[in-house]
């Protein structure tokens, strides 16, 4: 005897999604669901979540060509749990499907090795891996002795004189002392913390970084330039 009741559903579960067309009703549940994980941040529109699946499928589908099996969608969640922490610390993104299929066996090792050695997206002459590190040497330094964040163009400053702790640390208290020493106008005293824009031609960042840099080389020789791990 024909279950009618089980039929209909079967029949519903494969039509079109009135709100996302380009998914199976049966679909669109799963597919928010992984968007949604995805994202890291907020709930995956019906938009993002078709975009999200036709990637997925695309993915799968480049996997069973190969004769490779495809990645379920409780094995994708496991893979991005392992991979994303690490994407968004170095990179500010989540892992892309080639990121997801290419790391699915990989070693936390492996996955941090690979996502630092990636070029840093704001300036890739470093390594992804060394902004953070040398972001993270900086920021006690930097809220100390000027009250700011260290800026990224400082960070990568550091990373190629190879500067260690200390030199840092002597670089952020001459530029607080050079801060201090000056007149009120707030574009001398740190042009990298107003954002202000310049004169002669250089970055606000530049002309924050050249003045303390000096002093601080004579630190970096000392500690024998070598960088903390």
């Amino acid at each position: 005897m024909i279950d009618w009741k089980k039929e209909s559903e079967r029949f519903i579960a494969e039509l079109p999604h009135p709100l996302a067309p380009s998914l199976k009703v049966r679909e669109l549940p799963q597919a928010v669901r992984l968007a949604t994980k995805t994202k890291f941040g907020g709930h995956a529109s019906f938009a993002e979540a078709a975009a999200f699946w036709g990637e997925y499928q695309q993915m799968n589908a480049g996997l069973v060509a190969q004769g490779k099996q495809p990645i379920s969608p409780d094995e994708y969640g496991h893979i991005l749990d392992r991979l994303a922490p690490v994407s968004f610390t170095y990179h500010g993104r989540p892992p892309n499907m080639y990121e997801i299929q290419q790391h699915r066996d990989s070693s936390p090792s492996q996955v941090r090795q690979y996502y630092g050695d990636l070029p840093d997206k704001t300036y890739p002459d470093i390594t992804a891996a060394d902004m953070v590190k040398y972001l993270a040497l900086a920021d006690d330094p930097a809220r100390q002795h000027i009250q700011r964040s260290p800026a990224k163009l400082e960070a990568r400053t550091f990373a190629h004189a190879n500067m260690g702790y200390d030199a840092i640390v002597s670089y952020y208290k001459s530029l607080g002392e050079q801060r201090s020493s000056v007149d009120q106008n707030p574009t001398q005293r740190d042009p990298a913390a107003t954002g202000l824009p310049p004169t002669g031609g250089q970055s606000a960042d530049q002309r924050a970084i050249r003045p303390a840099l000096g002093r601080a080389g004579a630190a970096a020789s000392g500690a024998d330039g070598v960088s903390q791990g």
